[in-house]
């Protein structure tokens, strides 16, 4: 099974429901609810993903979205040298 590291951001257009990606998302995530894929993402990003959607549902509503969501990931931490790698890269994105 291939593994796909998703970013924040992505999570965020499935659970909120953002126009623009929404259904790339729910392509994306249906392939990991179906077993064809294993997606990976970091700890960090349910707290992330937690405080943008919130601004759009309530406290209640929001932390069952991310329950019901946290069965299709597999949770990665965040370790220091995580955090060495991407200070040290190229990349414009943290």
């Amino acid at each position: 099974m291939e593994n796909i590291f998703v970013d924040t951001n992505i999570i965020i257009d499935l659970l909120a429901k953002l126009e623009l990606f929404y259904k790339d998302a729910q392509a994306l995530f249906t392939l990991s609810d179906k077993k064809e894929i294993q997606l990976c993402i970091l700890s960090l990003s349910f707290a992330n993903a937690y405080y943008s959607i919130v601004k759009h549902h309530k406290d209640i509503d929001a932390k069952k979205y991310l329950a019901k969501f946290k069965v299709l990931v597999k949770v990665l931490p965040l370790e220091d040298k995580a955090i060495e790698l991407a200070l040290a890269s190229n990349f414009n994105d943290f």
